[in-house]
């Protein structure tokens, strides 16, 4: 998902209410959401699971939770050591261009083991696969079966990759 530049009373980009079960947000791009109280980007509480996301640019603070695993969050989140603090470099978000460049600290850097059950989409906003390993860059998140996922909700594919079913891992190459 993609939730950019919306203002509300209370928590700007998501508000959750976790009465009844908590909500899982995975694989988003929220930015430049406003808020007159709560947080600008995702408010909630700790029952709010927030992982492998984008959440800059927003009114402050911007979650509400104390953990948002593997996700790049404005200011950091000091209870959460997995959490980066840096600059997504996105293609061109002046535009609208949420998508990642290859130089962005997001590639391979979100949670792939969240992808193993089926109550996640397997596809970015682009409906492009989410488990893509770009072999350049390190694998600073969670791997499955050796495959990475970004952080963010468009996985970066650069060259993009044959669609050839045999190549479990996306490397060119059957072994």
């Amino acid at each position: 998902c993609v939730i950019v530049n919306n203002t509300a009373q209370i928590d700007g980009g998501i508000s959750t209410d976790t009465r009844f079960c908590g909500p899982l947000v995975v694989g988003c791009t929220i930015i430049g959401n406003q808020s007159a109280s709560g947080a600008g980007g995702v408010g909630g509480d700790d029952e709010t699971v927030v992982e492998s996301c984008i959440v800059r640019g927003n009114s402050s603070p911007q979650v509400s939770m104390s953990v948002a695993p593997y996700s790049n969050i404005e200011g950091g989140l000091a209870t959460d050591p997995t959490v980066i603090d840096a600059d997504p470099l996105f293609v061109d978000a002046a535009s609208g261009d949420y998508r990642l460049t290859a130089l962005s600290p997001c590639i391979d850097a979100g949670d792939a083991t969240r992808y193993s059950t089926s109550s996640v989409e397997p596809f970015d906003f682009d409906s492009l696969p989410r488990l893509v390993d770009d072999l350049p860059t390190p694998d600073t998140g969670l791997t499955l079966v050796g495959l990475a996922v970004d952080i963010g909700a468009h996985e970066f594919q650069d060259p993009p990759r044959p669609a050839c079913p045999a190549d479990q891992n996306f490397d060119g190459e059957l072994t």
